[in-house]
Order: structure tokens, then C-alpha cells, then sequence
């Protein structure tokens, strides 16, 4: 977990370079606005993913080829589900600069 933060952290860096470079300032700026949301996202879905890896170790165990499946598909589902309704939303209430808040 720690070198996925690492490897974020190097992302969000030569991220920030080459967007500074070709797009301008205000696409800088929403790269540093939804930073922070973006990592707290980051955290909340690898939870919830290893919430769900708990069944389906169960099911892998039990060797019951359809309820693996099945947990596998839910856990996938609800995992995109909640990143659709949750970076609309966070980005909305982050009170973001309208400038800055159409490259974000």
C-alpha cells in the first residue's frame, strides 16, 4: 500500500509537469484541486474492494464457481457505482473555481 502511494505521489508529480507545460495555469489548478479528492477517493474504494475480497476469499474457498462470480460482479459494480456518484459530487462541493472546474 505504501509503494501504490508512492507510485500516486510520482503520478501526481510528472502529472503536474507536463500539464503546467502543454495545457496552462488553470488545468494546473484542477490537477491540485481534485488531488486531494482524488486520494481520498483512491482510499475509500480500496476499502470497499478489500471489504469484498472477504466473500469472495469465502466463495474461492468453498470453490463455488457461481458465487465467486457473482461476488466478484457485485463488487465490481458497486465499486464503479460509487466512483461515478462520488467524484461528480465531490468535485461539486469542493467549492472549485468555475475557471478551473471544466479541466477538473
Amino acid at each position: 500500500m505504501v509503494s501504490g502511494n508512492v507510485f500516486q505521489q510520482f503520478y501526481t508529480l510528472i502529472d503536474s509537469f507536463i500539464i503546467s507545460h502543454f495545457l496552462g495555469i488553470n488545468a494546473l489548478a484542477a490537477v491540485g484541486a481534485f488531488y486531494p479528492l482524488s486520494f481520498l477517493i483512491l482510499g475509500f474504494i480500496q476499502g470497499c474492494c478489500i471489504g469484498f475480497s472477504i466473500p469472495l476469499a469465502q466463495s474461492i474457498g468453498r470453490k463455488d464457481n457461481v458465487a465467486t462470480k457473482q461476488d466478484l460482479l457485485s463488487g465490481t459494480i458497486i465499486c464503479c457505482v460509487l466512483i461515478c456518484i462520488m467524484t461528480p459530487s465531490m468535485i461539486f462541493f469542493s467549492s472549485t473555481p468555475t475557471n478551473t472546474l471544466t479541466y477538473a
